[in-house]
C-alpha cells in the first residue's frame, strides 16, 4: 500500500487508524492493540478493492453520505427529489468520491 497518500493516527494505547483522504476519508485501516497478539486489525483490508477505487469499495469504511442506499425518483435511479427538483445523486452519495484534504 502506498503511504505517501494517506494518513496515520496513533493513539496513546497503540491503536493506529490509516486514512485517505484524496479518495473520499476513506478509513483503510483500523488496529488495536491486544494482549498476547499485539497489533490486530479491527476492519477488514484488501489491496485488490483499493486498486479498484471508487467503482468498488467493499473494504474499511468509506464515508457514506448524505445517504448510505440508492435513491430513486419514479423511474429514475440514482435520483432524489428536494423542493419539487429532481437532481442526481451516486449510490451512497458524493462524499466517498470527493477529494478530501488535512490542513
Amino acid at each position: 500500500m502506498p503511504e505517501k497518500n494517506f494518513v496515520t493516527l496513533t493513539d496513546t494505547d497503540g491503536g493506529t487508524a490509516v486514512v485517505a483522504p484524496e479518495l473520499g476519508g476513506w478509513l483503510l485501516r483500523y488496529a488495536r492493540p491486544m494482549p498476547q497478539q499485539g497489533l490486530v486489525d479491527a476492519l477488514h483490508f484488501s489491496q485488490p478493492g483499493l486498486e479498484r477505487y471508487p467503482r468498488e469499495m467493499y473494504a474499511g469504511i468509506p464515508v457514506l453520505f448524505p445517504l448510505v442506499s440508492n435513491n430513486r425518483v419514479g423511474d429514475k435511479e440514482h435520483h432524489y427529489e428536494w423542493n419539487g427538483q429532481v437532481f442526481e445523486m451516486p449510490q451512497h452519495g458524493f462524499a466517498r468520491r470527493s477529494k478530501w484534504a488535512v490542513h
